[in-house]
């Protein structure tokens, strides 16, 4: 949704960052890797590797958190958070990782929660305007 506000060296943390999200549950689901595809065309990225985990987590969060706005924090938050979503099991590997994200960027358990419930909220309506659509 808001990737695209990201500067071209944020896009490759995010990427990295992503791939990692995706790989905390230890399972790799093809929904996981539409939704990567999709972040990738959204940022025009055509070249990455969804099997190759990032060597540290903490390192690429710490860029963020040293380089990059609040703004671009969150984009990175409810993005990531997002995607630990996609296959329908926020799986507590994934939960943990989101929260040490959110911890490292130096976001609030109360914006992280607000985070999760807007997800929520959009999941639900996403669902609605579905069956709306399908009659």
């Amino acid at each position: 949704m808001f990737l695209n506000l990201l500067n071209e060296k944020e896009k490759e943390i995010f990427m990295q960052l992503a791939v990692a999200v995706i790989h905390a549950d230890g399972k790799l689901e093809e929904s996981e890797k539409i939704f990567l595809d999709d972040y990738a065309h959204e940022m025009n990225i055509s070249d990455f590797d969804v099997y190759k985990k990032p060597e540290s987590v903490e390192h690429l969060v710490g860029e963020i958190t040293t380089n990059s706005s609040n703004t671009v924090k969150r984009i990175f938050l409810l993005e990531l958070a997002a995607l630990a979503r996609t296959d329908g099991d926020f799986a507590q590997s994934e939960r943990e990782l989101i929260q040490l994200i959110a911890e490292k960027l130096n976001i609030s358990d109360g914006l992280l929660q607000d985070c999760e419930n807007l997800l929520k909220e959009y999941e639900s309506i996403s669902e609605r305007l579905l069956a709306f659509v399908q009659g």
